[in-house]
């Protein structure tokens, strides 16, 4: 990858004002990455593709400032028929990048992939420059209290497996897994995510 800045290698210091369950819930100068028909959720690592010229922003604005977290939100049209980040996103840090090539049509596109963590979710207070990125000032929003989401995503998940069980009686008349699902994931054993 490409070093630069706070998003080479560098170990941050312990304590940063920045940093989830630091005392202070306000964080200020926080780089907005907008992201078209994606959500990050806390607690989630995953990838995301970026422009060069975003990536470009990003180092310069992590250097200057010393971070590395960024807040990420989807975008929702607006009324002029133009796209802005919703007010309501993930706070993120900054794991790792790496820099690649695709090819579209018969371009050469050069693309940057960034590996984040969802932290915790903000809101945001102030957007505090617009062009040619976002930056804000945020609030972290606090986590429910843990026995209470606990006891939801228990709920959640007995109601999943009750819906995929159900899902998998329809599909085979056997009442085992075969039929659509089978015809689905082909014969083997073992399916292989992407």
């Amino acid at each position: 990858g490409v070093g630069c800045g706070p998003l080479a290698s560098r170990a941050p210091p312990s304590h940063r004002p920045d940093e989830p369950g630091a005392p202070m819930t306000t964080r200020s100068n926080v780089f907005i990455l907008s992201l078209r028909q994606q959500v990050i959720f806390p607690a989630i690592r995953t990838s995301i593709t970026i422009p060069p010229q975003k990536f470009s922003d990003l180092c310069d604005f992590c250097e200057k400032h010393d971070k590395t977290h960024v807040g990420v939100a989807a975008l929702k049209p607006t009324s002029a028929g133009a796209e802005e980040p919703y007010h309501v996103g993930t706070y993120c840090r900054i794991a790792s990048h790496a820099q690649s090539t695709s090819k579209v049509g018969d371009k050469e596109v050069s693309v940057v992939t960034l590996s984040i963590e969802g932290q915790t979710r903000f809101r945001v207070q102030k957007f505090t420059q617009t062009a040619p990125f976002h930056v804000a000032t945020i609030d972290l929003l606090e986590e429910r209290d843990a026995s209470e989401a606990s006891a939801e995503v228990k709920a959640l998940m007995q109601g999943v497996q009750q819906k995929v069980t159900e899902l998998l009686n329809e599909a085979s008349p056997q009442g085992g897994a075969g039929g659509a699902l089978k015809n689905f994931f082909g014969n083997s054993k073992r399916v292989r995510w992407p």
